[in-house]
């Protein structure tokens, strides 16, 4: 399953980076029309490729928690997510803001301790140990690897919102097809009311979005 998700991630990567290939031979080229048939088409294939990622991350979820393989995964995964459009998108919204204000307070935090420790410790000034002509270029490698690894680290923060919102996607869905032997929603007060002030109001919307019944 992973195996088959990362192919198909690659595969749209190849086929993005051999349009820009195609893109940047025809560039010289005086045709316009050619020149935008491959900005659009690259811009296409961008927004596919998003979207695969971001299906395959929702897929791996629901194999961990029903063993599916990836194709049945992915399907139960966009229902998921088609059945419950206006809390994903609230929850992801709000989950990218605080990845995204982590990442710059972790880089700004390890970048004002690094100049904090060149700036302050004897071994580092003129005549030093380890004497530095300057503060800027090791505090800039400071700030770079600290904003790779707060991004790495806060994947998995990234990861762990997903997991618990299809989880109650899933816990909704299947609440409704037992609703016969009156089966109660299992996720937190907290989280319900969070859910339920987002969800759609759209009757209609609703009713296509049903279409597929997650068993």
């Amino acid at each position: 399953t992973i195996a088959f998700g990362s192919i198909m991630i690659s595969l749209s990567i190849f086929i993005r980076y051999m349009a820009g290939f195609f893109q940047a031979r025809f560039n010289k080229s005086h045709n316009s029309c050619v020149r935008t048939i491959l900005m659009s088409l690259k811009c296409c294939l961008r927004c596919a490729e998003n979207c695969i990622k971001f299906i395959s991350r929702n897929s791996y979820i629901i194999t961990v928690l029903y063993g599916t393989p990836f194709c049945q995964s992915a399907r139960m995964a966009f229902s998921a997510i088609a059945t419950n459009i206006a809390q994903v998108a609230t929850i992801t919204f709000l989950g990218d803001i605080i990845v995204r204000f982590g990442q710059l307070f972790i880089t700004f935090t390890s970048a004002f301790v690094a100049w904090t420790i060149f700036d302050g410790s004897p071994a580092f000034a003129v005549g030093g140990d380890r004497e530095l002509s300057s503060h800027v270029f090791p505090t800039m490698i400071t700030a770079t690897l600290a904003w790779y690894t707060g991004r790495e680290i806060l994947a998995v923060y990234d990861v762990c919102i997903d997991t618990i919102l299809i989880s109650y996607c899933q816990d909704r869905k299947l609440v409704k097809l037992r609703h016969a032997h009156h089966v109660e929603v299992v996720a937190h007060e907290n989280l319900k009311r969070f859910v339920n002030k987002h969800k759609i109001t759209d009757d209609k919307f609703s009713r296509r979005a049903n279409v597929n019944v997650i068993a």
